[in-house]
């Protein structure tokens, strides 16, 4: 990347709320971009008259992470826009924060559940 152009694209950046670091190499400037993700707006218990023990979500350093009943701890990681997933248990949480939901996504179907 031409250096004339390195103050233009962090200030774009810096504007999405994304992070930032220059680092030379041998052909040149590599940037490497990060979001930081604000994950205790997430955190709460989350549950549906299908399943009323629903899912415990907290933060843990900064992973996000889940607890349901009698099951061992979950980890997501964080792949986009209120979305997060756990490659070794097959599932995708999608939030809705405005309306306080959560839908659960397994191969066997999606379950909606309210934060309480």
């Amino acid at each position: 990347m031409k250096a004339k152009y390195l103050p233009l694209l962090l200030l774009l950046l810096a504007f999405q709320g994304i992070t930032a670091q220059v680092k030379p190499n041998g052909k040149g400037t590599k940037v490497e971009a990060s979001t930081k993700v604000d994950l205790e707006v997430y955190k709460g218990s989350y549950t549906s008259e299908q399943d009323p023990d629903g899912i415990l979500i907290y933060v843990q350093g900064d992973k996000l992470m889940g607890k349901v009943p009698q099951q061992p701890l979950i980890t997501f990681d964080h792949t986009g826009k209120h979305l997060f997933k756990s490659e070794k248990n097959g599932i995708i949480l999608e939030f809705s924060a405005d309306k306080k939901q959560l839908a659960l996504k397994r191969k066997d179907g999606t379950l909606l559940l309210t934060r309480k």
